[in-house]
């Protein structure tokens, strides 16, 4: 029960508007100095990917067949290490519109993300991408232009460690969630 905020719907989530309120916030966010003191708690997802995890999650998944594991577990290390070695930013990691709010005052809209459970750090692409992945074709596009360019490095290392990255959380449920079922496809 807000004067100044509402919850955002489904709907708000297609909406160019709302992709430019939404950039402006991740721009807020990837813009806090992190320091050379970075607290414990905040960790990269990629953090979790090692040689052995790779491999059990390919088992786990049926997937084992596939030689880009045994190259991605050869290669994971080296990779974490590229990652590391650009700027590292706070990221959300848990964009979905039911964790948005919106301002009642349209003029200009303002938009503000709630539930930081999945708070940690990472790369801003990383975390741009999460949020056009769940944003409707013109709210996504209208998120890009806000936001602004990207480093074409981080795309690169992003688009290798987030199907890993996927798959590997998908690899510890009962059964395979939809959302990573494009990960599937690209392995």
């Amino acid at each position: 029960a807000s004067a100044e905020w509402r919850l955002a719907t489904e709907q708000d989530a297609q909406t160019p508007e709302v992709g430019a309120a939404v950039a402006e916030w991740y721009r807020a966010l990837h813009s806090a100095n992190l320091g050379t003191d970075t607290p414990e708690f905040l960790s990269s997802e990629y953090d979790t990917l090692d040689p052995e995890n790779i491999r059990e999650t390919a088992i786990r998944l049926g997937l084992d067949h596939l030689s880009v594991f045994r190259l991605a577990a050869e290669s994971i290390e080296r990779l974490k290490a590229a990652l590391h070695s650009l700027p590292q930013v706070l990221n959300y990691n848990d964009f979905y519109w039911g964790n948005l709010a919106l301002s009642k005052e349209q003029e200009p809209l303002r938009a503000v993300v709630l539930d930081y459970g999945l708070l940690g750090i990472g790369l801003s692409y990383s975390d741009c991408r999460n949020v056009a992945f769940s944003l409707g074709e013109g709210a996504r596009d209208a998120f890009w232009a806000a936001y602004g360019p990207y480093s074409e490095q981080e795309k690169i290392l992003d688009e290798a460690l987030a199907g890993l990255y996927s798959l590997s959380e998908a690899s510890k449920r009962s059964r395979l969630p939809g959302w990573a079922s494009s990960s599937v496809r690209k392995a």
